[in-house]
């Protein structure tokens, strides 16, 4: 028996190369041999857990039924953050409506989360219709579910769900630096490095985003690699530096007016750091768990990067 693996870092596929060459060329009239990039004999799963199986289960590897089933379970994970997602939306659209007067003052504060629901909910729209192509639409495809997702994953479905994300994304990462400047006092000189670091994110989300819509490419591609891993890492950094920056500030105000008024007129400065902390906290823990897995390509990956396009509202 004869395992291959492709660059793309997707799976192990128990077929034999040149059939599956053959068919996917065949079931794909636009691709090329280039698709099937650096195919390299292998003859072992890479110690992977085994997986629970039954007479009916597919006659697959280990890795294989792992890699599967992390695909599907990440995007139900998805659609319970997105629930989550949902529910902050309204609370927040009710809270900031209650009452005509406050619609001036909130006005912007809407139309961002607003924008932020939107880009959410095209995200898994998108990345359902996607799963639905994966698992319904194409499952004969050569080499089964994993192939697909590494062969087509420019497809413009799953492009409209990435891009929905990383809007998103840019969105979140916007409002924690201005949240930073409106409390240090719209002190530009604060931001100066934040903000640089917000342009990196910008740029290489982009970037990532346009290398894996290209033909052939996906999120594990060579070039995507080396924009995705800095985008993530260089907006967990933000959101960790901002955060403490703003909780350095409120810790120090909180000091001044102890010392100024008393404790009890003080309270009020801990509950607000730690909701500032804990709206930080979870995004940042999902994402370097994300990027820890999917720098050690490491099929876990794949139970956070959907639910990231929801967590990251924050």
């Amino acid at each position: 028996m004869h395992l291959i693996e492709t660059d793309v870092r997707l799976g192990i596929l128990r077929v034999d190369p040149t059939q599956l060459c053959q068919q996917f060329l065949t079931a794909v009239p636009c691709a090329s041999p280039d698709n099937l990039v650096h195919i390299i004999i292998m003859s072992d799963a890479g110690g992977m857990p085994e997986m629970p199986v039954g007479p009916f289960t597919p006659d697959e590897s280990s890795f294989e039924l792992w890699l599967e089933r992390s695909n599907f379970v990440g995007g139900e994970l998805a659609a319970v953050a997105y629930g989550m997602h949902a529910l902050l939306f309204g609370l927040c659209v009710y809270v900031m409506t209650q009452r005509r007067a406050d619609l001036k003052m909130y006005r912007w504060s809407l139309v961002y989360i607003f924008a932020l629901f939107i880009c959410g909910t095209l995200n898994l729209a998108f990345g359902i219709k996607w799963n639905q192509m994966i698992w319904i639409d194409n499952r004969n495809f050569p080499g089964g579910p994993n192939a697909f997702v590494g062969m087509m994953f420019s497809d413009p479905i799953n492009v409209a769900s990435n891009a929905a994300y990383v809007t998103g994304a840019i969105l979140a990462d916007a409002f924690v630096l201005w949240r930073c400047f409106v409390i240090w006092n719209r002190n530009f000189l604060v931001i100066i490095f934040p903000a640089f670091m917000f342009l990196g994110t910008v740029v290489c989300g982009i970037i990532a985003l346009f290398q894996a819509s290209q033909p052939g490419a996906n999120l594990w591609t060579r070039v995507t690699v080396n924009f995705l891993i800095p985008y993530f890492s260089l907006s967990i950094a933000l959101n960790i530096i901002v955060t403490l920056m703003i909780v350095g500030y409120l810790l120090g105000h909180r000091r001044s007016i102890q010392a100024t008024i008393g404790k009890q007129h003080a309270k009020q400065y801990t509950s607000i750091i730690a909701m500032v902390t804990e709206s930080a906290a979870l995004y940042s823990a999902f994402s370097l768990i994300f990027i820890i897995a999917y720098g050690r390509n490491d099929p876990a990956q794949n139970l956070f990067l959907p639910v990231l396009g929801q967590v990251q509202v924050r």
